[in-house]
């Protein structure tokens, strides 16, 4: 599924688009609730192809991304199995934010 994803193409779109129009967004995933995924047969080496295509994508317009895949095992950065974003998570995004808009983002 990973790589027939329609979304990919969708996501290409966009980026492109906000290049042509000299937007410098910040590009954000949330990680993977791994031990969930993992039950669902999702292995670490689907879910690093995931972040690996996600970077390309995304590098190859030449816009910063801060996916928190150091956050998967991290049971208090997402609220549920689907990895909506708990409080705890939220610092991290709104510390990525708020690095991105003074350009201290590493």
């Amino acid at each position: 599924n990973l790589q027939q994803s329609l979304e990919w193409t969708d996501l290409d779109i966009l980026l492109c688009t906000l290049k042509e129009m000299g937007a410098q967004p910040l590009i954000m995933s949330r990680p993977f609730n791994a031990p969930y995924w993992e039950a669902r047969g999702v292995s670490a080496q689907d879910r690093q192809a995931y972040y690996d295509r996600l970077s390309q994508l995304v590098a190859s317009y030449g816009m910063p991304l801060v996916d928190f895949r150091d956050h998967e095992e991290d049971k208090y950065f997402s609220t549920d199995a689907s990895s909506h974003t708990s409080r705890k998570g939220w610092v991290y995004v709104d510390k990525a934010m708020d690095e991105f808009f003074h350009g201290t983002l590493r």
